[in-house]
């Protein structure tokens, strides 16, 4: 995954960022699933069936090259595909995970395992669980620009890496692997998460000065793109109200 990133889209995603447009998207998204990236942690119908930690270190992979492209896979892989994979019929498994190019969706689409609220929420909880991955990732890449400029420029006499350094982590796969984490784990990682990266890339840009808003350094990028992730998939409020009623009990929105 990371090699992918390497070759295929840090040499060309500033010029991506800054035209706003990526190129040959369909190609690279082609390439990602031949990868097996698309729907990674779903087991049979063409997919590669690894684990959620395994999806969530991609995840971080992708993210730390670019939030766009990690929104792709998640996207694809959480509420395109697991939808279809957790409340499909037998048939529509089959006939539509395997192929996911030129897609038309027919009348007889309609999944038969759910009804209401329940099948976008429960796929809106995979999602969350990528971005809370992808988030490290975003904050290793603006963390490692900052810190290479910090010990190559030499202000009094010496690297300005010796006045200043950050850090974050976190995990929650085997949690997931085990089948043992709740929609509230994930509201905490993912509120947290979203939150701090952007303190994280922040505090990046500050080491790196007037560089900190160039697109020579991916920081401002990262910074860019985090602003809507924070609220997209769940705004800061929403996902206090459900960790709130996960600690006290008590439905405080209701």
């Amino acid at each position: 995954m990371r090699q992918l990133c390497a070759e295929r889209i840090e040499p060309h995603v500033a010029g991506w960022f800054e035209r706003g447009r990526i190129d040959d998207v369909r190609g690279l998204a082609k390439e990602l699933g031949a990868l097996g990236v698309l729907g990674m942690h779903l087991e049979g119908y063409g997919c590669a069936g690894m684990s959620a930690t395994e999806y969530g270190l991609a995840c971080l992979e992708l993210e730390a090259a670019d939030s766009g492209i990690r929104c792709l896979v998640s996207v694809q892989g959480s509420l395109a595909m697991f939808t279809l994979w957790r409340w499909g019929s037998a048939e529509q498994k089959a006939g539509w995970l395997p192929r996911l190019d030129g897609v038309r969706l027919p009348a007889d689409g309609v999944l038969p395992g759910v009804t209401g609220l329940k099948g976008p929420l429960s796929c809106l909880n995979e999602a969350r669980y990528g971005i809370t991955w992808g988030a490290i990732g975003a904050a290793r890449s603006a963390l490692a620009a900052a810190l290479s400029h910090a010990g190559d420029r030499v202000q009094f006499g010496r690297p300005i890496a010796g006045f200043q350094l950050t850090q974050q982590t976190l995990h929650l796969g085997r949690r997931e692997d085990a089948g043992e984490l709740r929609p509230e784990q994930v509201s905490l990682g993912k509120l947290n998460n979203a939150r701090e990266v952007l303190e994280i890339c922040r505090a990046a840009r500050t080491i790196l000065g007037a560089n900190g808003i160039s697109l020579e350094y991916p920081v401002i990028r990262h910074a860019n793109n985090l602003e809507p992730v924070l609220p997209h998939e769940g705004t800061v409020e929403m996902h206090t109200l459900v960790v709130g009623q996960a600690m006290s009990g008590q439905a405080a929105f209701r």
